[in-house]
This record gives structure tokens, sequence and C-alpha cells, in this order.
């Protein structure tokens, strides 16, 4: 592992620091760490930093989760404790599930408590839409298996404009849950991550919309669709340095 974040950091040609990307999320829970500093680091080159968020959540959520924790388990920086706070937040109800289970582990047991209920209290509602988006993008699943690609593209087309029309209304919160069902659905879908990342900004979940965003631009990068990624690093490096907007 550590040859391979070596070539990422050491690395300036784009193809091959994607395909050592694609190796990362094996490595589990040990891959989060460097991951998220890499992400969070100011000082590395924007590309680099959506690729390490992008590769983030490729890891199994559980082991994510893990991950995670083990920072925080090392971590006697209260800052650092919330950034990695607002990463289990962003990743919703399978977060909560994961540190349930951490309970039952006598050895993660107080912190997995701790943390659960630092959610519970400051993202509330969030995890309880985000069990109700999910709940929605099971019963879609089928669709997934659909062998007629028109009904599947008809279904994303349909959730598109009813997320779209959501936003209009300034009905952030279910838009946000729509473009969820779509991305389940459709994990390729550059635009979704980019708006949901919108949305998720405009009610200040600046975390959340630079997961997003990341997202969005490095599938933008693979895609081939140069002009929309570069939109997209425009909005993070305005998320990421606030002199920016001025």
């Amino acid at each position: 592992m550590g040859l391979a974040f070596h070539l990422l950091l050491t690395k300036a040609d784009p193809q091959l620091r994607a395909q050592v990307a694609q190796l990362l999320p094996k490595f589990g829970a040990k891959a989060v760490s460097p991951l998220v500093v890499i992400g969070q680091h100011q000082q590395v080159d924007p590309e680099l930093r959506v690729l390490a968020t992008h590769t983030l959540n490729q890891i199994e959520i559980g082991e994510l989760v893990t991950g995670l924790m083990k920072m925080l388990k090392a971590s006697e920086d209260d800052g650092f404790d919330q950034q990695v706070i607002q990463l289990l937040a962003g990743i919703g109800s399978a977060a909560q599930i994961a540190l349930e289970s951490l309970e039952a582990d006598r050895e993660w047991q107080v912190l997995a408590s701790r943390i659960l209920l630092s959610l519970r209290r400051s993202h509330p509602s969030r995890i309880t839409r985000r069990e109700t988006a999910l709940a929605h993008s099971y019963n879609l699943s089928p669709s997934l298996q659909e062998p007629n690609a028109t009904a599947q593209a008809e279904t994303l087309n349909a959730l598109l404009q009813a997320a779209a029309a959501k936003a209009e209304t300034q009905a952030y919160r279910q838009a946000i849950d729509i473009y969820t069902q779509v991305i389940y659905l459709c994990p390729e879908n550059a635009c979704a991550y980019g708006d949901r990342g919108l949305l998720r900004s405009n009610l200040g979940d600046q975390q959340g919309a630079i997961t997003d965003i990341s997202c969005a631009a490095h599938l933008f990068y693979q895609q081939g669709r140069t002009a929309n990624f570069e939109i997209a690093l425009g909005y993070l490096n305005a998320m990421t340095d606030p002199s920016s907007l001025i």
C-alpha cells in the first residue's frame, strides 16, 4: 500500500494515478486515513484531491467507517475530529448501522457510542431522510436488472426531472433524496453528483457538497467531458479557498 500511495503522490501522469487509485479500495480501512488527508490537504493539487475523495467513496462502507473510527481514536485534535464526524454524517444511515455494529465490540464501544450520540444530535433529520431515500432506492432497484435499457433511461429521466422541479421550488432536501435515488440506479451519472453537491452547499453542508462535486469532477474527467470537469473544479476551488469568492 505504501508504494501505491508513493506513486499517487509523486507521479503526475493522470492515467497512472487513476490506475493506482483503483487498487486502493482493496486495502479497506488501511487506505482511509491517507486518502482523507490527501483529499483535505490544501497544498495538494485539485485533481489529486478530487481523485482521493472519489477513491475514498469506493471503499466498502464497513471498512470506511472502521478507517474513520481509527482516525478518531488516534486523533488529539478536536477540529480534525469534527471533520471526520462530518464525513461519517455524509455517509448517512449506512454509517449509523456500521457504528451500531461496532458498539458490540468492547474495543470500540465507548468511541462508537460517543460518535453515534454526536451524529444523532447534529444530524438526526438527515439520517432519517437518508434512510427514506435508501428505502425508495431499494424499491426501484429491480430496474437495475431491467433488460430494456429504454425503460431504465425513462426512469432516470423522470427522476432527474422530479429532482429539478423540487430544486426550483427550493425543496432542496427532497431534491437531494431524489438525486440519491438516481445515483443508486446510475452511479456513473456525474451530473446527479454535481447537482446534489450544489444543493448540499445551499443547505450549508460544505463537506457533503465537496464530496459530491469531487465525485462529479472525477466522473467528468473519466468520461472526457473536459468543460464539465473544469466547471466542477472551479466550484471545488471556490469551496475550499474562501478568498476565491471575494
